[in-house]
């Protein structure tokens, strides 16, 4: 007779986050040993990357390990299955599924809640959708039947599975194996696991016979009324996990399920909720469950007819939101709505699983599932098909499909509200704090409505999710350091300390600049082994702020090249195109802004290093005039360091740190650097702006760059602002040959190094290009280009007495493919030095004038663009509100997320 189960919902407070199941452990809730299955959601975006999966699996089965007795083989073999996804108002959480010891159950006669489990057979790729893995599966789920003490299929009422998908690294795999796969389309194969399963379950169920190869994702008359199928890329092998009803077992949980007739259908919940064995008013209100209610467990998909309920919606045809995150969120709503839980459960991929004009609800007390399966709308196309297009079945092709669904219901729950209560409280989830822009960040911390741990471990958790795909953020420091400096933050604002507006903030300096204590390379390795011995000016700033200093982020060697990669630590590629460069030199800034591993970010610019990354990123980065952050180097007229972030608000918070006078760098601007942290709403009529694109052909540019920034002229003339192509009193080549040498000077303060014949064999040949032009330059060739530097300041000057701005692109190429150091042509035009393809940021590098790097659009390829906002020197206020102002009318950080962020 197989053990009582003991059934536990609890919330999940991050990605890495098993503190809930350690809690119950060390209650005495449950024990270690005892726990057999874990079926949670993780806020990934639940397709065939999502790795929050494998964070979270990690994470709950280091607790069993820790505290229990199991060996970590053992540990391994315990069912976790996750599904990626918290769309809408579903938030993350994980029912636990443990055995109780005899001497602790409640005895009766009466059908009660039994969990069997089971592991399949390796699944091989080449089994993927094939009769293979419905064979294998099958067994597996009948070990798992035998071992819930289930004989009678009919006692079945919810069978969840995990199982591998097709992997571009599996399919190679058969490949050399001389094997063929269903599918080379890996996101098609999420479907095509899950259909596979199905047909397993069913199979092992004997509601279907053995089907052929033919049948799957074809044959959909052919299902399984009780499975929920999952699938990823964290498992070789099909996780079984049977929960049914049976007698004799004891315990205090029953199952049951019901039918939603379409996504919007709260009786069917309803209806699964009694079936669980609930009594319940006519008219039932989520007050009426009064904490026995554990979970619902949902699984959906849109109707391919586009209706609902005979309304027209655009869930299909949404080209920025797939639908399986429409569908998701709205079930999950139209449930969390119900039990008044917004931790609920809901799956999408429903393939095989529930009938074409109905299927299974299931809820725990009697019936088909544990917690919930709801299957919304019409068969996937892909059913018919073959294919991964949700578009190409005909309207008539089937009929709606109804919501299968499943809750769980306590008996006699004596536990059971408190994860209930758990799970609807406490402090913003994980992606909601890194999601967040700083400003507000800084004032939920401020108000301490969030502790500065749960900001470090937020940040560190998305860091650990994100980081691995891009190489930005480098030299990360020890989480139980980090977490003490957060915890000592606390402290501070608990007894009335608080440091400024970065008071907490998780923050990384860009390895071109000082930070004490951590690795200071340059991205050369012959400073592979240099360690910062103090911080750099506005590295102290930031640090009086409040912010905790946790890394790097990632730059090419000495900044050269806007293109991130270098020997001591890789390469940093984009968010939204893993194959393509982050750009640079700022690039793993700019990166760490996009996948919201970091609140804001510092980097610096000599040729557009601040403007360059924010373009390829889709964020904000700003170069300051001359003078506006205190520059104590070798040149003061050159390269600047300046704030990127993903709101213009705090980028100009980020400056107002970094910016004002020091005693050490008597030439810098005086202003008081608290007017950036004013409003930035300014009224812009008559405000006047010339364009000067790429210079009537001087500036060889890719197609497709001119038109989106000059698809921006509109907003600019909503904003009352007047655009018009002008071009500035001076030839372009001039300010090329004046930029060459003030450049070429400023590398002599590497010339020490290039001198030692085994230090510059270590230095890229970029490095050597500008060296070996700086050891020829004469005295009277610096004073020359000093000379030209004044007339073309002059010839700006000149140009603001009749504009108020300028604007020019931020780049002359989208970004492009990361095994390319530079662009050798762009647009059939030769670069004949390899930084020129970033010219159109030379003329306000040596103006020393203020910019804004601002996302300006995709082109058709999803690749992100930028454009630049620059005014007189001195101007940086003036900057920031029409870039403000802009910013407000496009939206485009917030509009397009990298891929990684979209939630499916």
């Amino acid at each position: 007779m197989p053990e009582a189960i003991e059934v536990r919902k609890v919330p999940l407070h991050s990605v890495s986050d098993a503190s809930e199941l350690a809690k119950l452990i060390d209650d005495g809730v449950l024990e270690a040993d005892r726990v057999i299955a874990v079926i949670g959601k993780t806020e990934g975006n639940g397709g065939v990357n999502d790795y929050t999966r494998i964070i979270a699996d990690r994470a709950f089965r280091e607790v069993l390990s820790a505290k229990g007795n199991r060996s970590p083989e053992e540990v391994a073999e315990v069912p976790i299955v996750w599904s990626g996804g918290t769309d809408g108002v579903i938030s993350p959480h994980a029912t636990i599924f443990a055995t109780v010891p005899a001497d602790k159950v409640t005895k009766t006669d009466e059908p009660r809640l039994t969990v069997g489990v089971a592991m399949s057979e390796q699944l091989l790729p080449e089994d993927i959708g094939r009769t293979a893995m419905i064979t294998k599966v099958a067994a597996a789920v009948k070990d798992a039947m035998a071992n819930a003490g289930i004989t009678d299929p009919a006692d079945v009422h919810y069978v969840q599975t995990k199982t591998p998908l097709l992997t571009i690294h599996t399919i190679r795999d058969a490949k050399s194996r001389g094997k063929t796969v269903w599918t080379e389309q890996t996101h098609e194969s999420m479907d095509l696991s899950n259909g596979g399963t199905a047909l397993g379950i069913a199979v092992a169920l004997g509601e279907i016979d053995m089907p052929t190869d033919e049948d799957v994702m074809h044959s959909r008359e052919l299902f399984s009324s009780v499975a929920s199928c999952s699938s990823g890329v964290e498992l070789d092998r099909a996780q079984i996990v049977v929960v049914g009803n049976a007698r004799g077992v004891g315990g205090r949980y029953r199952i049951g399920h019901s039918v939603m007739k379409d996504p919007l259908d709260q009786d069917g919940i309803w209806a699964a909720i009694r079936d669980a064995g609930l009594e319940l008013p006519e008219r039932p209100h989520s007050s009426d469950l009064d904490g026995q209610l554990v979970n619902v467990f949902l699984k959906c998909e849109a109707s391919q007819d586009g209706t609902v309920r005979g309304r027209r919606n655009a869930m299909l045809d949404d080209s920025d939101v797939h639908w399986h995150r429409q569908i998701k969120s709205c079930v999950g709503g139209v449930t969390a709505a119900v039990t008044g839980d917004p931790a609920v459960f809901v799956s999408v991929s429903a393939a095989h699983q529930g009938p074409e004009g109905g299927g299974p609800s299931r809820c725990h007390r009697r019936s088909r599932s544990v917690v919930g399966k709801n299957l919304a709308g019409n068969l996937d196309s892909r059913a018919a098909t073959g294919n991964s297009s949700s578009n190409q079945l005909p309207v008539s092709a089937s009929p709606p499909r109804r919501t299968p669904l499943h809750c769980l219901k306590g008996f006699t729950m004596v536990h059971a509200a408190d994860p209930v209560d758990e799970s609807v409280s406490g402090a913003p989830e994980n992606r909601e704090l890194v999601m967040a822009d700083a400003v507000t960040l800084s004032g939920l911390i401020r108000r301490r409505e969030v502790s500065c741990v749960e900001v470090m471990d937020s940040f560190l958790d998305q860091i650990e999710l994100h980081n691995p795909a891009v190489n930005a953020i480098v030299a990360l420091r020890d989480r139980e350091a980090l977490t003490a400096e957060a915890r000592e933050r606390d402290s501070q604002l608990a007894s009335g300390e608080y440091l400024g507006w970065m008071h907490g903030f998780p923050h990384a300096v860009k390895d071109l600049s000082a930070a004490k204590g951590l690795p200071f390379t340059s991205g050369s390795p012959m400073f592979a082994d240099r360690i910062a011995e103090d911080d750099e000016l506005f590295v102290k700033r930031i640090r009086s702020a409040g912010a905790i200093v946790i890394g790097k982020t990632n730059t090419p060697e000495f900044g050269l090249g806007s293109q991130t990669y270098n020997p001591v630590w890789g390469t940093t590629v984009s968010p939204y195109d893993n194959s393509r460069t982050a750009g640079g030199s700022s690039g793993g800034a700019a990166a760490s802004l996009a996948l919201r591993m970091l609140p804001v970010a510092d980097g610096s610019d000599y040729m557009g290093s601040l403007r360059n990354p924010s373009a390829f990123n889709n964020v904000v980065g700003f170069r300051p005039s001359w003078g506006r952050i205190p520059e104590t180097g070798f040149i003061a007229q050159g390269a600047v360091v300046g704030p990127m972030g993903r709101t213009v608000t705090d980028v100009a918070h980020l400056l107002s740190t970094m910016a004002g006078p020091d005693a050490y760098a008597p030439l810098g601007i005086r202003e008081d650097p608290a007017v950036f942290t004013e409003s930035l709403a300014r009224d812009l009529k008559g405000s006047r702006i010339a364009w000067v694109g790429d210079w009537n052909g001087y500036l060889a540019t890719e197609p497709g760059v001119l038109e989106l920034c000059e698809s921006s002229f509109e907003v600019f003339e909503q904003l009352g602002c007047r655009v018009e192509a002008a071009l500035p009193d001076f030839k372009p080549e001039d300010i090329w040959q004046l930029f060459l040498r003030w450049r070429w000077w400023a590398q002599l303060g590497l010339i020490d190094q290039y001198n030692d014949p085994s230090l510059r064999e270590l230095m890229k040949p970029e490095l050597l290009w500008e060296l070996e032009h700086a050891v020829t330059l004469s005295a009277l060739d610096v004073t020359k280009a000093a000379e030209a530097r004044n007339g073309w300041l002059s010839a700006i000057t000149k140009m603001f007495e009749t504009y108020d701005y300028i604007l020019a692109p931020s780049a002359q190429v989208f970004p492009f493919d990361k095994n390319t150091h530079w662009p050798e042509t762009v647009d059939g035009r030769s670069m004949d030095t390899y930084h020129r393809w970033m010219e159109t940021v030379v003329p306000w590098t040596m103006a020393g004038v203020p910019v804004a790097g601002m996302p300006v659009g995709f082109d058709d390829r999803s690749l992100p663009m930028g454009i630049q906002i620059i005014g007189r020197h001195g101007a940086d206020l003036d900057v920031l509100q029409l870039a403000y102002a802009f910013e407000q009318a496009t939206q485009w950080v917030e509009r397009v997320l990298p891929p990684a962020l979209r939630v499916n």
